[in-house]
């Protein structure tokens, strides 16, 4: 079974630790286990959601969330910028063709 403690990093002592945010990680955790811990939150989205809700600071995690709605707006986009592109084509072709039939009335 795997073990973490956070303690305030002046107590920190020589075991294994990792440092974050000014707290001290003290971890009991053989290197199997960390690859099976490793795994499960790659193959789990709503564990995967869950640590960097615990590990990020919220501007960084809503900046992620951001990122994410911000690509989903950009293709948008992308989409709606060819759409009107198709249409400027046919509203200059259109008029072309009433240039054309407008010459041939005078």
């Amino acid at each position: 079974m795997c073990h973490f403690f956070l303690l305030p990093i002046e107590q920190a002592n020589e075991k294994p630790s990792c440092v974050i945010m000014n707290l001290v990680i003290e971890m009991v955790f053989s290197a199997d286990e960390i690859r099976a811990l490793i795994q499960r939150i790659v193959s789990d989205s709503e564990l995967q959601t869950e640590f960097r809700r615990a590990l990020l600071p919220d501007d960084e995690y809503n900046l992620i969330k951001l990122v994410r709605e911000l690509t989903v707006n950009v293709a948008g986009l992308s989409v709606s910028v060819e759409e009107l592109a198709r249409a400027q084509k046919r509203t200059e072709q259109r008029l072309e063709e009433l240039a054309e039939a407008q010459k041939r009335t005078d």
